[in-house]
């Protein structure tokens, strides 16, 4: 991605460089040089963040996905208008499913989304929402190296209790190690 970036950088293709650059930040957020070059400065310097900032920080990045089969949650991640969930929701002929967003200081919005991708043995779904607006912030992905056992962690899902789905829950936990078998993926425990 760095690559892509500095060679549409020098094409001056800013508005593809910018995406190249947030591609590889999103893929290896330790990267200060590039955090700095996108304006993430207090992102490179690694301070830690108290809960309810972090919450009010990726709310606007995590989606309810509804199905057939029910509720899931998503993110948006990757390039704008792609919502990363889990395929285990998602039926093999779910073509369309309804994505709600919550955006701070109004009521939930619902657009439509297209199943783009769907694998069963990674328990992985992508979606693509063309109507995800422009400025609608993805989450930054980290990679799993450098975690070390005991490290805190926390998910922000949308658990069903029966007919009701209570959004945006926060959780915490710790992560527990990486637990692989032969021929599965890789998977991290947390507890």
């Amino acid at each position: 991605w760095n690559r892509l970036a500095k060679a549409a950088d020098a094409a001056g293709q800013k508005d593809r460089a910018r995406e190249a650059w947030e591609a590889s930040l999103a893929l290896n957020p330790a990267q200060e040089e590039v955090a700095r070059r996108l304006g993430r400065k207090e992102a490179a310097e690694g301070a830690p963040e108290d809960l309810p900032k972090l919450l009010r920080r990726m709310r606007p990045s995590v989606v309810l996905v509804k199905t057939e089969r029910g509720h899931l949650t998503g993110f948006l991640a990757m390039r704008r208008g792609w919502i990363v969930t889990a395929a285990h929701g998602v039926s093999a002929g779910d073509e369309h499913v309804e994505i709600t967003r919550f955006v701070d200081g109004s009521d939930p919005v619902m657009i439509e989304g297209v199943v783009a991708f769907r694998d069963e043995r990674r328990d992985l779904a992508l979606v693509y929402c063309a109507d995800l607006p422009a400025e609608a912030p993805m989450c930054q992905l980290r990679s799993s190296k450098g975690l070390e056992v005991g490290e805190r962690v926390y998910t922000i899902g949308n658990p069903g209790l029966e007919q009701e789905v209570l959004s945006l829950t926060p959780s915490e936990g710790i992560f527990s190690g990486v637990r692989k078998k032969e021929d599965e993926p890789t998977l991290l425990q947390c507890n």
